[in-house]
Formats: structure tokens, sequence, C-alpha cells
């Protein structure tokens, strides 16, 4: 019943036309805080002929404003309403003819895709924008190479880093309900800038940090902290305290009304990560899920435009229920195979909100792997849209845009709307090459889904994405602290684990092979999580094996690869059906040319047209192939590493 409620209220006809913005000015005296709502409920009447409609109105620190974006066009008389009593007549009609393009971004008759109210698909793709590093360009200038690069979607912060927090400004301190001025006037500019490109932003109202003191802790300086002079005793009585609701709604309430005709806004995202809160971290979940329905609740009534609400990243029922799409972040040693390894929610729109590598290596290559991971293990997932890469200072230092203008013009070339339509498929590759099989978890922080693998059959990306690179110790037993494979090895050669980090409180590693152990390795308690990046290698006869890889002591360390000589294809694939036929992306370990065998394909006998692209040099092919029995009658040459293919039925 509450997800029909919710998407009777975000999905629209796809005739829906609006008109307009215009927008009234005006001069006009409040008692008190003109940013108090409760107090001076200040609105404005538009009129045209019988038809109605009513805006909240903003104070922008000199004047008053309110803009009317309709779906009823017309020229019309405004009257301002002060407490529900007109107060004054403006003199000019307001000429509310001109149509607005597209109009704004719903959730679509499937409840799994997006589109905008006049019907024009809309899938995301993009990096997020965070707040202004000081190491890029402008924000205004990142959402302009964004627009020039295809994307079309980011996620911005309100966050006093840089200024943009408009009841925490960094350099002075507010009196009671009012807000700060600066702030808008950078949110005017972003939104601006993001209308011009194209890009259509999430932003993130409130974020974790400001309500933490154990995970990126800011409430020491939070103005709203009593030993600041501020009104909360704790980070927790954020979610409890009528008070601190009272400013939040005044805060939500004068976004919608500056900003809510605006639909380079995709959605309001009421938390960044509210699960590293104190009140998450203490259990205090129920208050949490109270939070989020009421605020939720109080956007749906408000906002006459209806934009779509989330919240990330933990996929609680008690913060979902009142969501329009589930927004999860992830950081493993492996996005590709945590995206292609999630079970996919079926009553709502599902994608990653925040995506990189859990160890963030300073490497260009790995940023730029991660960032082709992200969006296409999505698009042959039939996710929602593209995950979304977290770095923006790796966008812009090493000119990671043309990642995204690459995957546009080939899904342009295919001709396909991405989404739940590609349904991802199993298909067998062979080669002649042989290569070492790295097995890297998909998994960040969270319980592994499985613990025992057989190779071949796991060796997919797909079964990576059920373990987590968080091997655990004796605190968190239930989340996975062994893991087993069983394999048999064509050549003799080494079997190796990489570990990157280990907690403070300590962790340990036994390894045993064929019931022989062959390491016993312990790290001490340290007064911070430690980086070990070491190599662990032993050597494995040809033949049948079993390893085991547990950790005895009480926390965790993280596994970043496990590694077997000989036991890859060369080559790895993934790939998804679509209306037209199937599409793959395929990995092989080197450039050079190899041949490659399809097997187990879900397509019926006939000839097919085979196109692809390299996504290292842009370059493309066509060529006619022919399946018998599910295979490709004769076995393709494929030069390049990363190689994405679409077979259409001729």
């Amino acid at each position: 019943m509450i997800i029909a409620t919710l998407l009777a209220l975000v999905t629209s006809s796809a005739t829906a036309e609006w008109y307009g913005p215009q927008k009234v000015n005006f001069d006009l005296t409040v008692p008190g805080s003109p940013y108090d709502a409760q107090t001076n409920d200040v609105q404005v009447r538009f009129t045209v002929g019988r038809h109605v409609e009513q805006r909240f109105a903003y104070f922008d620190g000199k004047h008053w404003s309110a803009v009317l974006l309709t779906q009823t066009p017309g020229d019309y008389h405004a009257q301002v309403m002060l407490n529900g009593v007109g107060v004054a007549k403006l003199p000019d009609d307001l000429d509310v003819n001109k149509k607005y393009t597209h109009g704004f971004i719903r959730v679509d008759q499937t409840a799994r895709l997006f589109s905008f109210d006049d019907g024009t698909p809309y899938w995301p793709i993009g990096n997020s924008l965070g707040w202004q590093d000081p190491s890029c360009p402008p924000m205004t200038q990142q959402l302009a190479m964004m627009g020039s690069a295809s994307m079309n979607w980011s996620r911005i912060w309100a966050c006093n880093f840089d200024g943009r927090n408009p009841w925490w400004p960094r350099d002075r301190k507010l009196e009671g309900q009012d807000l700060d001025q600066a702030a808008f006037d950078k949110w005017d500019a972003i939104v601006s800038a993001a209308s011009k490109a194209g890009v259509h932003f999430q932003w993130v109202l409130f974020h974790h940090g400001e309500f933490a003191t154990m995970v990126d802790p800011m409430w020491s300086s939070n103005p709203w902290n009593r030993a600041n002079g501020g009104f909360l005793a704790s980070p927790v009585d954020f979610f409890t305290s009528e008070g601190a609701k009272a400013r939040a709604k005044n805060y939500l309430r004068y976004v919608v009304a500056r900003y809510g005709h605006e639909n380079a806004i995709l959605s309001w995202e009421l938390f960044n990560e509210v699960e590293n809160t104190d009140a998450a971290r203490l259990g205090h979940w129920d208050v949490i899920g109270d939070w989020h329905r009421e605020m939720a609740g109080y956007l749906r009534d408000i906002d006459p435009y209806h934009h779509l609400i989330t919240s990330s990243s933990e996929m609680r029922p008690e913060i979902t229920s009142s969501l329009d799409y589930y927004q999860p972040h992830g950081y493993p040693s492996n996005v590709g195979a945590m995206i292609e390894g999630s079970t996919t929610p079926t009553d709502r729109p599902f994608f990653y909100g925040e995506v990189g590598l859990g160890t963030n290596p300073p490497s260009p290559q790995a940023q730029r792997a991660c960032v082709r991971d992200a969006i296409w293990s999505s698009l042959l997932s039939g996710d929602s849209g593209a995950a979304e890469y977290w770095y923006w200072d790796w966008t812009a230092k090493d000119n990671l845009f043309d990642e995204y203008s690459k995957a546009h013009s080939v899904i342009e070339a295919l001709g396909i709307s991405p989404g739940p339509a590609e349904k991802p498929v199993h298909v067998d590759l062979e080669t002649s090459a042989r290569s070492d099989l790295i097995f890297n978890p998909g998994i960040g922080w969270g319980a592994s889904k499985k613990l025992a693998f057989a190779f071949p059959a796991d060796a997919s990306a797909k079964s990576m994405g059920q373990l987590s690179s968080f091997l655990q110790g004796t605190n968190h037993k239930d989340m996975g602290n062994q893991v087993q494979f069983d394999f048999t090895a064509p050549i003799a050669g080494k079997v190796a684990i990489r570990v990157g980090m280990v907690a403070r409180a300590g962790a340990g590693l036994i390894v045993n092979l064929d019931g022989t152990q062959v390491l016993d390795q312990h790290w001490p308690a340290g007064d911070r999580d430690k980086p070990i990046n070491q190599i662990f290698s032993f050597d494995c006869g040809q033949g049948q094996h079993h390893l085991v890889v547990s950790n005895p002591d009480s926390d965790w360390l993280t596994v970043q690869s496990y590694e077997f000589a000989g036991l890859g294809h060369g080559a790895d694939i993934s790939a998804a059906t679509t209306a037209k036929g199937l599409i793959a992306r395929i990995h092989k370990s080197g450039s050079g040319a190899a041949n490659v065998e399809l097997k187990s394909l879900p397509l019926g006998d006939g000839n097919y047209l085979l196109r692809i692209w390299n996504l290292d040099s842009s370059g493309s092919e066509d060529m006619q192939t022919t399946v018998k029995s599910g295979q490709l009658i004769q076995p393709l040459s494929l030069s390049g590493s990363d190689l994405i293919l679409d077979m259409e039925r001729r």
C-alpha cells in the first residue's frame, strides 16, 4: 500500500505539460524572522479566471519573491498572502504561457525506470560533485564539462565545507531561524549551471558528519550543538527534537519555494549515509525511520512539482518505505562485481549513488577502470541508472569525462534505452590463452552472501559480487570469517592473497591448502586501522585443491584479491539480452589478437550482425556471424583488452 501511494505521487501522464516559470517580486515587512514560516507564512495566490494556484514566497535578504510554474497557461493576477490573509495585490498581470521543456523527472509506469513528464526517458549517468574541491575547477565549470561529456546526473551536498549549508555558515553565527543568503547565492549559480548543462542532480539536504561523533565527526562544531550555544544536547536528538524538526522543515520549505520550479533538481536527498550518524551507530533506527517518514511526507505536502525523494545509502525498511527509489553506496575492491552481484529490488528504481575502489589507489588507470565498470556493469545488470563514481577530483584531474562521452556514443549506437529491459544472462567464453584468475571481492563493508566457491563455475563477476573484501574476525563472525575455494590447477604455480588493511583492534590470517596449514599470520592491535598492502603466496601443484582462508582474531582485515595461477581463461564476459538481441562486455588479459569462442548464447539459430567497440581506442567494426545451437559457428579474432559486443538478428 505504501509503494502504491508513493508511485501515485511521483508518476505523471506522458502528456503533462508545464508553463512558465514566472517570478513576482515584492516588499513586505513581517514581525520576527522572515525565515520562520510558523510565524510568517508568506504565500502568493495566482489567479486566472476561476483557476487558483498558491506558491510559497521566500525572502532573499532584501526582497520577497514567489515563482509560478503551472500546467494551466494564462495571464495571472497575483495577491500576497500573510498567514492566510490577503495583504497586497500586485499590479501587473503575469504572462505564464511559455512551455517548460520536458517537465520533471518521475518514476514511470514500470516502477523501475525514470522519465520526464513529456515521456522522454531518463537513465542517470554521471559522477558526484559533493562539494567544491580546491584542486578542481569551479563547480559551475565542472557542470558544464559534465554536460559536454553527455553526463546528465550528479549529487551535490549542502555542506559548510564550501559555504553551501544555509543553516551552518562558515564565518558567522545565525540568529534564531535565519538562513544564510551567501549559501543560496552559491546554489543559484549551481542550479543555473546544472540547468544549462542538462545535468539533473540530487540535492543532498543533510549529511552524516553533521550529527556524528564517530564517523567523519563534525558535531563538535555544529551550531545546533548546545555546547556551541545551540539547542541540541546530543547529535541523536536531531531526529526527535521538535525544535530541530521545525528548523529542518523551514529549510525544506525555503528550498522548495526558491528552487522547486527547477527540473535540474532530480530529487531531494534527505540524508547522505544516515547509517553513519550517532543515532544509527547506537541502533536508533526507529527514530531515524520516523524522521524520514515525517520529512518525506512534509516535502510531498509542500512541493507542488512533486520532485522525487531519496536517501542514501542503507537499504533498511525504516528508511526505504518513504522513498521513491533506492540509492545504495559501495566501495569494494571490484566495483563491477559488486554491481553485477547485487540483488536488484523490483518494486522501485535501484542504482548506486556512490561507488569507488575501497583502496582508492592513486592510479589513473585504476580509476578509469572503476568509472568504466560503474557504467557498463550497471547497464548489463539492468539497473535504473549508472552507478555514480564518487571521486570527482580524479575525474577532473585525469580527464575521465571521455569515458562518459564514449559510453554515450556506444549506447546511442546500440539503439537501446538502458534499464531493466536488459536482462543479465550467463554466456560461456573460451580462449586458447590461459591467464591467472584474479578473484576480487565485490562487497565492501558488509556480510558475505557466499563463502564457498568452486572454479570454473564461480569464476565470474556475479560470484565475486557475493564475497566481502572484509574477512571478519570473531567480533562479526556472522558476516564471514572463513572462505574456501575448490579448484583444479591446470599447471603448477602459485596461489596468492593480497591483504590491504588491518583493523586497529588487530586481526589474523590462517591459510590451509589441502589440509596443510601454510600461513599463520597475526597483526596486533594499534591506535588506528593500518595499511598492510602485502602479498602472501604459496606453491600449488597441478591437480585438484581445497583452499581455506580464515581470520581467528578479533577484528577484520581486507583482502583485495585471491589469485590462482593459470586458472583464468585469458578473458571474461558479462552479458545481457535486449529487445534486439544481446550485449556483452569482454575483458581480455592482453590487448593483442586472440581467438574467442562464445557458447551458451541465449539466441536462436540464424545470422546476426555483430558490432564491436574497443573501449580503449574508441574504434569499432561490424561483421556478420552465425549462431547455431547457442554457439558461434566460428571463433572471433578479437584485438583490444576491453570490448563491447552487440549481436542483432538479421
